[in-house]
């Protein structure tokens, strides 16, 4: 669990090895069953896996090595079939400030979405936007204590509107690479007093 979305699988054998007759029909498949693509190489005794692009998050991936993917040097090949798995566990809101479809909430409200784990900027920090009812762009400063992502407005909001903060997939990530599952999409309306 919890695997980066960019793992490289290394498999140690008990001895030196090189590539077998069944080398090529090493395979990681999600558990939709879909073909991962991989660049496979050997070092000594170890098996490196490297994936071309990123796993998907949620996913489970099995690794399979046939018995005569690899030999040792006197040409002996595993005695059965090799298996393992593991997940690519997404990063999880659990909780917002204000919470989605608040109404009533103050013109100078500090927004705070607690994560399920600690989490850092990911690749697309700087697009999170907090937008009004026509579309304009809030002015705001994020920062990341923790698991909590805090949005500060720069300057009140306008009283009465309703407002909606986009936080994409991709926006932070957790200690192991891996983003949230969608954009996060939620909203707020602002006192009218």
């Amino acid at each position: 669990m919890n695997v980066p979305n960019n793992k490289v699988i290394k498999i140690t054998f008990s001895e030196p090895i090189t590539a077998g007759s069944a080398y090529n029909s090493i395979t990681v498949k999600n558990s939709a069953g879909a073909s991962k693509q991989m660049t496979t190489s050997i070092s000594g005794n170890v098996l490196t896996l490297t994936p071309v692009y990123p796993y998907l998050t949620g996913y489970k991936y099995t690794v399979n090595i046939p018995a005569d993917a690899v030999k040792d040097t006197a040409g002996n090949g595993l005695a059965t079939d090799y298996t393992n798995s593991f997940t690519i566990t997404p990063l999880t809101l659990t909780s917002t400030d204000p919470v989605n479809g608040a109404v009533n909430v103050p013109n100078n409200k500090v927004i705070k979405m607690t994560f399920s784990e600690p989490i850092t900027p990911g690749s697309a920090y700087s697009s999170i936007t907090v937008k009004n009812s026509v579309g304009a762009l809030k002015q705001m400063t994020a920062s990341i204590n923790g698991s909590v992502l805090t949005l500060t407005p720069v300057y009140n909001y306008l009283t009465g509107d309703k407002y909606t903060i986009t936080i994409p997939a991709n926006a932070i990530k957790d200690s192991a690479g891996n983003g949230l599952a969608a954009d996060y999409i939620s909203s707020f309306t602002v006192t009218t007093t």
